[in-house]
């Protein structure tokens, strides 16, 4: 195992027994939430209530420690992909409204029933399912209705018939229909295309209210909604990549001043001289030229540093330089180029992600180098990552992540 610093212990270690860890700073989130929230109520969006967008493992932070800061700062509830991440959150002891915004298999609704999650549906036999699924629990399921008016995804189209449909839903026993919503397809670049999702999603809700259904919770608005279109806000937000510190796009305004709060970092495991001529790692894809120094680091690929970083496309930080990779990122580990002159040792820290002394690599740059975008890079940094969590500049502890299939086994469990 690798030596701590002189005088550390295992206690001390920022990342545990790993020396590849996260840097979660929860002061940065409780701001982000904090000044969106403040953005809505100086738009005159002050009851339009906030629904943290904690899918995917928090955007690979913790949705755990996220969801509790989140709903600290402002945020009135949570809102996740699918259900069995919202059957986790209850496992772990949230009781506010959990809203489940992608498509739940009718298999899956009674467990989703039973855990009281709100559930989108956007086809009258899946609503069908879920009156079933409620009424032989004895329970009344919250629904959101979900409208495509143009992301082509999922979602009703805005139809003749669609107001029937959603009346018919609305009358299905054990179903309180609750919400409507849509998603912007490009709310970050094209205003005219959105400004149609607008008035389309507007015109079937002035359709419902002729036919008389009151559906209380009305949501359009994403990150780059809130953004650039808090005029929209109406009912409900649900901020996403912005809660996490990163704009949609480089085109969407920037009027609400957030921050990255993750900082991913190592330790240099091993330091070595190459003579030119000297070949590194897989395929022998560097050569030396001259004689330099190399760093191994212990990240690869398996913890979600991409691959694609690899022949000098991506850089690190080491002491405030910057250190190109040489050859191929492995499964778990990565070696670096030293510049002249920089002579560290094993065991000192590394920046993947960040800032050091001046310099930053950040998620951007990142997403940008590897033409993807901030939640990519964010959700694919794997589980045995820890999640170190900070308030105030103090280590707090370790992020628990979220039990998936012990939370759904749980609620089923329950139902015997």
């Amino acid at each position: 195992m690798h030596e701590l610093r002189k005088g550390g212990s295992v206690r001390d270690f920022p990342g545990g027994l790993r020396p590849n860890w996260l840097e979660i700073d929860l002061d940065g989130l409780a701001m982000n939430v904090q000044r969106m929230r403040a953005h809505l109520d100086a738009f005159g969006a002050r009851d339009a209530r906030m629904a943290a967008v904690v899918k995917a493992e928090g955007y690979g932070h913790g949705a755990i420690p996220v969801a509790e800061t989140a709903l600290q700062s402002g945020a009135d509830l949570l809102a996740v992909a699918i259900a069995d991440e919202g059957l986790a959150l209850r496992s772990e002891g949230f009781e506010v409204p959990i809203l489940v915004l992608g498509w739940t298999p009718p298999e899956l609704m009674p467990a989703a029933v039973r855990a009281d999650l709100g559930l989108t549906v956007f086809d009258v036999d899946d609503a069908r399912a879920l009156s079933r699924a409620a009424t032989a629990a004895n329970r009344t399921a919250v629904v959101h209705v979900k409208i495509d008016t143009g992301m082509f995804r999922v979602g009703m189209p805005v139809t003749d018939s669609t107001t029937a449909e959603i009346a018919e839903i609305a009358s299905m026993p054990g179903l309180r229909l609750e919400g409507i919503f849509t998603h912007f397809a490009v709310a970050d670049e094209d205003r005219a295309y959105t400004r149609h999702q607008i008035r389309a999603f507007m015109h079937l809700c002035n359709c419902l209210r002729l036919a008389g259904i009151q559906i209380p919770m009305r949501h359009l608005c994403n990150s780059a909604g809130i953004l650039d279109y808090p005029d929209v806000a109406m009912e409900m937000v649900r901020p996403g990549i912005t809660m996490y510190g990163v704009y949609p796009s480089k085109t969407v305004s920037r009027s609400v001043a957030v921050r990255p709060f993750m900082t991913w970092k190592t330790r240099i495991a091993q330091v070595k001289q190459l003579s030119p001529g000297d070949t590194v790692g897989y395929g022998r894809a560097f050569t030396a030229t001259r004689s330099q120094t190399l760093a191994t680091l212990p990240v690869g690929y398996a913890d979600g540093y991409p691959r694609a970083l690899s022949h000098g496309v991506g850089q690190v930080l080491i002491r405030g330089r910057r250190c190109p990779i040489a050859g191929r990122v492995c499964m778990d580990q990565t070696m670096v180029l030293l510049p002249d002159g920089l002579t560290p040792q094993p065991g000192e820290e590394v920046v993947l992600m960040g800032s050091m002394a001046g310099e930053t690599v950040d998620v951007e740059e990142l997403s940008t180098i590897l033409g993807t975008i901030a939640h990519e890079i964010f959700t694919r940094i794997g589980p045995r990552v820890p999640r170190m969590l900070y308030r105030g500049g103090r280590l707090q502890g370790r992020a628990r992540l979220l039990r998936y299939g012990e939370a759904l086994r749980s609620v089923e469990g329950s139902m015997q």
